[in-house]
């Protein structure tokens, strides 16, 4: 059960769930029922669930290796995202490599239209956050 949940650094009484973030009394004197009933209906969760069989290694804040799921909403962000900082032109999500390495990953590669459309959206995004 502690895989899906946190202790909280301030009150080692709570926890949060690592799905969600909903912060649930852990006391050791009553047991686990609250965190099992709601990893049983966490909606984050199951998601997450259905995205991915298997786990993969990550790394998390704290710097320690952890298993988790990469979700395909998660994959296309990553993807926007190296194509921007790496300077790729946007035909290299139609390359042969690119189609191949997503292949080998089970992820269907979306098109530079898609592409473009989710730069823009990223690039107001941050352009309001600057705003403020």
């Amino acid at each position: 059960m502690w895989e899906h949940f946190t202790r909280t650094k301030e009150d080692r009484d709570r926890c949060l769930c690592n799905y969600c973030q909903k912060d649930f009394s852990c006391l050791t004197t009553l047991g686990t029922s609250n965190l099992k009933k709601h990893h049983e209906i966490c909606k984050n969760c199951k998601a997450l669930s259905a995205g991915q069989v298997d786990k993969q290694d990550v790394i998390n804040k704290e710097g320690k290796l952890k298993k988790a799921k990469f979700t395909d909403t998660m994959f296309r962000e990553a993807t926007n995202e190296m194509l921007v900082l790496g300077q790729l032109p946007l035909a290299f999500v139609e390359s042969v490599g690119w189609r191949y390495f997503c292949n080998k990953a089970n992820y269907t590669p979306h098109s530079r239209r898609s592409l473009t459309k989710d730069i823009v959206k990223l690039y107001v995004e941050k352009k309001e956050a600057l705003k403020k």
